[in-house]
């Protein structure tokens, strides 16, 4: 196989021309496997003093599968406390627990359930120390069984920043949001992807890092219109590609 050292222009060229190939026919679906997982906002930009930013992460989601997102925190004023909620679709999300960030340092951290579909975060420091720019919490959610696309906005409202004052700052603040994908790396490196078939047809599931030789992984009875397969050394690839390819007539 080639790969390593094809251009992104050529991949995507390549890409088009299997689509026009085949999917007009329905003989095969094809899709692109980006790994990469989080999606950092422009949470680290340097801030004017007297103001803070507050931005939520995004990330790429996985039916039944945990996603955790940062939340990211920056000020270059004395910021001593910090309180904001993340409001999300609970038929879709289920939230758990925030843990803390890199940038927590000698704060503390609360994370609360007030309501249905909102995940409160507090962070204070005892002693009125800075609180430290960066990560300041990870947020995990849990992604419905059921949920096979979508993107499930995660807005982030009721931002309360003040300072060693005791005085309120105005803060910038960005939501953020989990895009259901078809391919979804695990935290052990391999890669889950679901594939749209047409049902009681068998398929092989092959997987390509160029769009010309293409592996067999498995073959699949499909018992509805997704098939669900999975590759343990997807990672291994700095392109991946799968597909399902009825196996007969």
């Amino acid at each position: 196989m080639r790969g390593r050292d094809e251009s992104s222009a050529n991949l995507k060229g390549r890409m088009n021309r299997e689509v026009e190939n085949t999917g007009g026919s329905g003989r095969a679906f094809v899709l692109v496997a980006w790994l990469s997982v989080v999606l950092l906002p422009g949470s680290l930009i340097p801030v004017a003093h007297g103001q803070a930013k507050v931005a939520v992460a995004s990330a790429r989601g996985y039916p039944a599968t945990l996603v955790t997102i940062p939340v990211f925190f920056n000020s270059r004023s004395n910021v001593v406390a910090l309180q904001a909620d993340i409001r999300f679709d609970a038929s879709g999300l289920s939230s758990f627990a925030a843990t803390m960030g890199t940038a927590g340092g000698s704060g503390v951290l609360s994370s609360s359930a007030p309501g249905n579909g909102v995940r409160r975060l507090l962070m204070y420091s005892p002693e009125l120390n800075k609180l430290s720019n960066g990560v300041m919490a990870h947020l995990p959610f849990l992604v419905a069984s059921n949920l096979y696309s979508g993107v499930l906005r995660l807005s982030l409202t009721n931002v309360v920043v003040a300072t060693s004052a005791a005085g309120p700052l105005v803060s910038t603040n960005s939501s953020g949001a989990i895009a259901i994908s078809p391919v979804f790396q695990r935290v052990d490196g391999g890669v889950d992807f679901f594939l749209n078939v047409t049902p009681d047809r068998t398929y092989l599931i092959q997987a390509s890092s160029n769009l010309l030789d293409w592996l067999t992984l498995s073959t699949n009875v499909a018992e509805g219109p997704l098939i669900e397969n999975q590759e343990a050394d997807g990672f291994t690839y700095p392109y991946r590609f799968y597909r399902a390819l009825p196996a007969g007539p």
